[in-house]
């Protein structure tokens, strides 16, 4: 019987499951990052230099060479899946072992075309808490792909869509885009109120973290969301007015 397939969670809070068991979480956080890494690039073998530049990019080449020695120790350690899904030479290391993996199940449905599954799997940004450069990097990459999800299952409408658009929203509030997409829906399910709401809250979010008022392009919805009832009120009397005569 096969051993069950190690299962790792890297969007959010980094989580372990060896089949449906929870493992210990990592202590070290640069144990995690050197994990995250090698999971991101399992496709090749990464060389150990460039792994000890990125995890301690402000020390010696030495010392940070030393450190991931003992990074390595202690992951292997900790997580005994390691010690048979590491392959380690004197110059590099490759994840060679299966593995379940959110970050690859996101990228596969967006390469599928499957937006709905691909927004599901996403449970939150690259390693949450985490302040690595070449995390961050990773983090923006994979979270613009999340918004381009979202904001085409937005748009594309359906009983889902006002759903994703808010999400959208708070994935990135200062995005005003998508405060934009949310307006126009509400707008077209004739909920006026949740357009002027969508707008409003655009306005207050920008003012308090930025210190600034909406673009033009969201005034201008903004005003044309305003128009709207007294040109509609304008068309109703119109009407009534040549069915008079």
């Amino acid at each position: 019987m096969e051993p069950p397939a190690l299962r790792v969670a890297l969007l959010g809070e980094l989580s372990l499951h060896l089949g449906a068991t929870p493992l210990a979480p990592l202590e070290s956080a640069r144990a995690e990052s050197l994990l995250a890494y090698l999971l991101l690039h399992r496709d090749a073998a990464q060389p150990r230099a460039r792994i000890a530049g990125l995890l301690w990019p402000d020390s010696s080449e030495a010392q940070a060479r030393t450190n991931l020695r003992h990074v390595l120790h202690t992951l292997r350690h900790a997580l005994p899946e390691a010690e048979r899904c590491l392959e380690v030479t004197a110059r590099t290391l490759r994840w060679t072992g299966p593995v379940e993996l959110d970050v690859a199940a996101f990228e596969g449905a967006l390469a599928l075309g499957d937006g709905e599954a691909a927004v599901a799997v996403y449970a939150g940004d690259l390693l949450e808490g985490s302040d690595d450069a070449w995390v961050r990097d990773e983090r923006e990459r994979l979270k613009g792909l999340y918004l381009a999800a979202l904001e085409q299952l937005a748009t594309a409408g359906g009983p889902g869509a006002v759903d994703y658009a808010e999400r959208l929203v708070r994935a990135d509030p200062l995005r005003e885009q998508s405060y934009r997409v949310l307006m126009r829906l509400h707008d077209a399910r004739g909920e006026p109120i949740g357009a002027l709401r969508a707008y409003h809250a655009c306005a207050a979010t920008l003012e308090r973290d930025l210190g600034v008022a909406p673009s033009a392009a969201t005034r201008a919805a903004y005003e044309a969301l305003m128009r709207a009832p007294a040109a509609a009120a304008d068309s109703d009397g119109a009407g009534h007015a040549h069915g008079g005569d």
